[in-house]
């Protein structure tokens, strides 16, 4: 059976965040590779964390360049549709306008992926008028209800539909077992791109309140330096509150690495406020390795973390009920065992990679007005990361 061809126009690393990391799961999927014969159109504007939400005149080349290759991309391969990690707000958003109006110029369908929050809700008439446009006779994809919620004025005749990430099962129901047979202090992890406002240094006035009330803990702190500032501030707190012993500050890893850490964790801490935050996928590897996790009333980490049933929330920033919800999971290993298996469970039936896939390849081929897929077709291995070229178009027969 003849596949349509699906033109993925994604932002693809460096920098590692949550847009661009589901953006490789999407152009390898086997499901999706054997659904359509896909061609890629890998974007990048920025090379650091830190350059994220910038203006640079050099990222202003890179669109113009970026939206000659879409248009010879179409015109070329001729695709039936174009999926496009499109960017809901900021100057982003008026920046790939450029690619929209490529699009729409040459008739194509086209799928726009939201993986951001923050659309306002009161605007001026001309803003407002560019999102409708932007948005007219699109498939929108949200991840969240919060994030349809916000564009549901301004999709005009088209559609928004919701689809959650999922992320790699890391076997978290070996680990929840192993967990309750420890002997020594509860491990607590963090683990992020080392921001500001991603909360780490909240976590650390956190943690020199409970170790006042003399609860034993060891804490990592794992992820890429972002701030050479955020890190001497880091080092100075963890001195002056005393908590070099109790704590770690570890680089980013991967793989097997990574997993490791995961697994030796017993709580799971985000007390993220970061500005561009939506859908964590950090969360979602918490409750796949069978962690109960603490984290913020922000963004849409409320349809994630189930209140008292997954983890715990707290408010934005507040050190008081950040470090009270973390010595109740400390001084409570049975209620640790308990919000782990819980979040295992949600995490199995809503956020693995295989329903993400599955929903994400029937989203594409209805907008794609494709039959639904043979399961009988075979699904081809899926596509690793030595096999693609860095940030270029690549192509699957």
């Amino acid at each position: 059976m003849h596949r349509p061809r699906m033109l993925a126009v994604v932002q693809l690393p460096p920098p590692v965040h949550g847009v661009t990391r589901m953006n490789e799961v999407v152009i390898r999927s086997a499901l999706i590779r054997r659904d359509f014969e896909l061609f890629v159109l890998g974007l990048r504007f920025a090379d650091r964390i830190s350059e994220l939400g910038r203006m640079r005149v050099a990222k202003l080349f890179r669109a113009l360049e970026c939206g000659l290759r879409l248009l010879l991309q179409c015109v070329r391969n001729r695709p039936q549709i174009v999926y496009f990690t499109l960017v809901p707000t900021g100057a982003a958003f008026f920046r790939d306008l450029w690619f929209v109006w490529i699009m729409k110029a040459l008739r194509m369908k086209r799928v726009f992926h939201l993986h951001g929050l923050g659309i306002p809700k009161s605007m001026n008439p001309l803003t407002r008028a560019l999102y409708c446009w932007a948005f007219e006779g699109a498939s929108i994809v949200h991840l969240s209800e919060e994030g349809r919620t916000e564009v549901a004025e301004l999709i005009g005749r088209g559609s928004c539909l919701l689809l959650p990430n999922g992320v790699e099962d890391f076997g978290g129901d070996e680990w929840i077992g192993e967990r309750r047979l420890r002997e020594e202090p509860p491990r607590i992890l963090f683990f992020s791109n080392m921001l500001e406002s991603k909360g780490g240094l909240i976590l650390l006035e956190a943690l020199a309140q409970i170790a006042s009330q003399g609860i034993e803990f060891q804490a990592n702190f794992v992820g890429s330096e972002c701030d050479p500032q955020w890190e001497a501030c880091f080092s100075k707190l963890r001195t002056e509150a005393g908590l070099e012993r109790q704590t770690k500050r570890l680089p980013e890893c991967l793989g097997p690495a990574k997993q490791s850490l995961f697994r030796q964790a017993d709580v799971f801490v985000f007390p993220s406020y970061y500005e561009y935050e939506c859908f964590p996928l950090v969360l979602l590897e918490a409750m796949a390795a069978g962690l109960p996790a603490i984290a913020t009333r922000h963004a849409s980490i409320p349809e994630i973390v189930v209140e008292g049933e997954t983890g715990f929330l707290v408010d934005p920033r507040s050190v008081d009920e950040l470090s009270a919800a973390i010595a109740r999971l400390l001084r409570d290993p049975d209620l640790r065992f308990q919000m782990g298996s819980a979040g295992r469970e949600r995490y199995l039936a809503h956020y693995t990679t295989a329903t993400f896939e599955a929903g994400l390849s029937r989203i594409l081929r209805t907008a794609a007005g494709a039959p639904a897929a043979n399961p009988g077709v075979k699904v081809p291995q899926p596509v690793t990361e030595s096999e693609e070229p860095e940030a270029a178009m690549v192509s699957s027969p």
